[in-house]
C-alpha cells in the first residue's frame, strides 16, 4: 500500500471493517457530491447527466488516489496524463509487456511506469558537438543522453546572424551518444554560399521528455561557390 503507517491508523481507529469498506464510503460521497454538482436535488434521469457525473467521478478518483494529472501537452504528438510524484502508477507495469516507448516518443525505463506516460527517464539536458567536418549536404554532430539513455532527441539549427535552417530530425540515442547526420536545407546552404561558403551554425538538442542544450559548430561547405 502506498497509505502512510499514520494513515494506516488513522483508518484502523474508523468504524469500518476494513479499508476497502472506508474507500466504497468515500467514493459513494464523492458521486452524491458530483451529483448535487449537476442536479441540485440530487436526481439523475438522463445518460448526458449520468455521463457527466460519472466522468468527473472517475477523473477525480484517478486525480487523488492514483496523482494523476489533467490532459495536457507533456511532450510528444498528443495531450498525455503525466504522473505526480508519488504516483503509484510509477514503476508498477510489468517491464515484459511494455511497448518500447510511451505515447510521447520517450524509451521507457526499468522499471516500466504504467499508462500513456513514462516517468521523466532521463532527465536533464542531452550535450550536442561537432564530430569530424560539414559533408555536401549535411552537418555530422555527436550527442548524447542526459542520463543513462536511451533517449530520443529532436535536432535543428539556425545559422547564427542568419536566417538559414538545418532540417529538425528526431533521433533515438543510447548510453555513449550517437553520431548523427543533420541535413541542410536549400535556405541554409544559401545562406552559407552568401557569405563566403562557411558560417557558424547553433545546434539544438532537445531531450524528449527532458531538458535542451545547444552549441555553436563551424560549418564550411565543401568547394564553397560565391556570388
Amino acid at each position: 500500500s502506498h497509505l502512510k503507517q499514520q494513515e494506516k491508523l488513522a483508518i484502523a481507529a474508523l468504524p469500518y471493517q476494513g479499508i476497502a469498506a472506508f474507500i466504497d464510503d468515500v467514493i459513494a460521497l464523492l458521486a452524491i457530491t458530483e451529483i448535487k454538482a449537476v442536479r441540485d436535488d440530487g436526481l439523475i434521469f438522463t445518460r448526458k447527466e449520468f455521463e457527466l457525473v460519472r466522468d468527473s467521478v472517475q477523473a477525480k478518483v484517478l486525480e487523488s488516489a492514483i496523482e494523476i494529472g489533467p490532459l495536457a501537452d507533456n511532450g510528444g504528438p498528443t495531450e498525455t496524463m503525466a504522473l505526480g510524484a508519488a504516483s503509484v502508477a510509477r514503476g508498477a507495469a510489468i517491464s515484459a509487456n511494455c511497448p518500447e516507448d510511451d505515447q510521447r516518443g520517450v524509451t521507457r525505463g526499468t522499471p516500466c511506469t504504467s499508462g500513456a506516460w513514462q516517468e521523466g527517464l532521463p532527465s536533464g539536458k542531452p550535450t550536442v558537438k561537432q564530430k569530424g567536418r560539414a559533408g555536401k549536404d549535411s552537418l555530422t554532430v555527436r550527442v548524447r543522453c542526459a542520463g543513462s539513455g536511451p533517449c530520443r532527441i529532436r535536432l535543428s539549427g539556425v545559422l547564427k546572424g542568419g536566417k538559414g535552417k538545418l532540417k529538425s530530425k528526431t533521433v533515438k540515442v543510447r548510453a555513449g551518444g550517437k553520431t548523427v547526420e543533420l541535413p541542410y536545407t536549400s535556405l541554409l546552404e544559401r545562406e552559407l554560399r552568401s557569405n563566403g561558403g562557411s558560417g557558424s551554425v547553433r545546434v539544438r538538442a532537445k531531450e524528449i521528455g527532458g531538458g535542451s542544450a545547444s552549441t555553436l559548430v563551424r560549418v564550411t561547405l565543401p568547394d564553397p561557390v560565391t556570388g
